[in-house]
């Protein structure tokens, strides 16, 4: 009976140690290179618990100005980038959609954070293997 009971009070208290494990955090400001220039996206978890990524500002003040004029013509406050994306564990993200400014046009998407100052962004159209990745940089 003693066994029974040390094991269960083991396989108990690592169960509750692996769900303890803090999950990496993606908030933040982070410079997004594109296809046309770069931004600045701000990722922050919604009331939803899941990952949203706004826009900031656009690198080149002419593209800024643009955006920003069109968001304004659509009746737009922001401009979420990055969608409804959830952890999955091992660093990575995903169940979301990316929009891509250029385009307008949404993806679905996939995170990877590398490192603490680089976060991979996949977007894809309906396979992942028919994907375009971008590196993104925590702003400091």
């Amino acid at each position: 009976m003693k066994l029974i009971s040390r094991l269960f009070l083991t396989f108990f208290f690592l169960f509750t140690f692996s769900l303890s494990q803090a999950q990496p955090d993606i908030t933040g400001k982070w410079v997004a290179p594109g296809e046309k220039g770069s931004g600045i996206v701000e990722v922050f978890i919604g009331n939803d618990g899941k990952y949203h990524g706004r826009f900031v500002n656009a690198s080149d003040p002419d593209q800024d100005r643009q955006i920003r004029e069109k968001m304004a013509k659509d009746g737009l406050v922001q401009i979420l980038i990055l969608e409804n994306l959830e952890y999955k564990g091992n660093n990575s993200w995903s169940g979301g959609t990316v929009f891509s400014v250029s385009r307008g046009t949404k993806f679905d998407c996939k995170l990877q954070l590398k490192d603490s100052k680089h976060l991979k962004v996949t977007g894809y159209f309906g396979v992942s293997w028919l994907s375009k990745s971008f590196t993104w940089y925590r702003e400091e």
